[in-house]
């Protein structure tokens, strides 16, 4: 069953729910499009490959985007009282959403170059004290070094939290999955009801993808320590897919067949 006919099918189910099942409902369905979308699950992968737990706000940083797409869809919808038709925009962020797949993985896979060359790069030892109950060597670049990589590790952390924000914005405003949290409070009638049921769809998809960011980020940490190349190859694939996905996703496009293989139509 496609995006659409979903939504539709969840909008009958709610009108006649009780709170409880609003609520588990919209739960249950944020999750689902978090872990169904392959341009969630790409992206998130190559931003969060080998940062740990820490990845988690990464995540969660994605998923406040992406909400925040979706209320802004949901309060046009609500003002207009009927769900608007995208039409030609969504061909549009659809390209959008794919380029910026594509530059996400391209940054990753620069920023995980750098690292691997500041990790692997040979030190040049100077000013060597010699005394006569102890040696001390310091490196003459150490203090610039260090200076420098905590600021390529700031410009970076607002690089992603860029990033993160942004592409999930147009995934929540154009993303087929948004429907799922915009034509059941639609046809809900009931402003309580909508809030909540809008609430936990969003609070559920920014848990998720914060949940999956710190899973992958740990789980390529713990795999990567063994070694800088290990890391270096770990993190060249993550770029790599969230890049071979943007292409796909762009391809599919361009012959207007992407909402056919992801279901996309109504």
């Amino acid at each position: 069953m496609d995006h659409d006919a979903h939504a539709n099918a969840v909008s009958t189910y709610l009108m006649h729910a009780s709170l409880w099942s609003i609520a588990v409902t919209a739960l249950s369905l944020g999750s689902v499009h978090v872990l169904t979308g392959p341009d969630h699950i790409s992206a998130l992968a190559a931003l969060s490959s080998g940062r740990s737990w820490r990845a988690f706000v990464l995540g969660m940083q994605w998923g406040v985007g992406h909400a925040t797409g979706i209320v802004l869809v949901a309060i046009v919808c609500l003002s207009l009282g009927h769900a608007i038709d995208l039409g030609g925009y969504r061909a549009v962020f659809n390209y959008v959403t794919g380029a910026f797949l594509i530059l996400i993985g391209l940054w990753t896979w620069y920023n995980t170059h750098q690292e691997f060359q500041a990790k692997t790069a040979p030190s040049s030892w100077k000013n060597v004290e010699c005394q006569d109950t102890s040696y001390t060597l310091l490196s003459a670049d150490h203090a610039n070094s260090s200076t420098d990589l905590q600021g390529e590790f700031s410009n970076g952390g607002r690089a992603q939290t860029a990033a993160s924000l942004c592409v999930g914005l147009v995934h929540g405003v154009a993303g087929p999955g948004g429907m799922l949290g915009v034509l059941p409070i639609l046809a809900m009638h009931h402003i309580g009801r909508s809030l909540v049921y809008l609430g936990c769809f969003c609070l559920s998809s920014i848990l998720c993808m914060g949940a999956f960011a710190a899973l992958y980020g740990e789980v390529t940490k713990r795999t990567s320590t063994s070694s800088h190349i290990a890391a270096y190859r770990i993190g060249i694939l993550s770029a790599c897919l969230s890049i071979l996905v943007g292409i796909i996703w762009l391809v599919l496009q361009v012959f207007g067949v992407l909402d056919d293989v992801f279901g996309h139509d109504g």
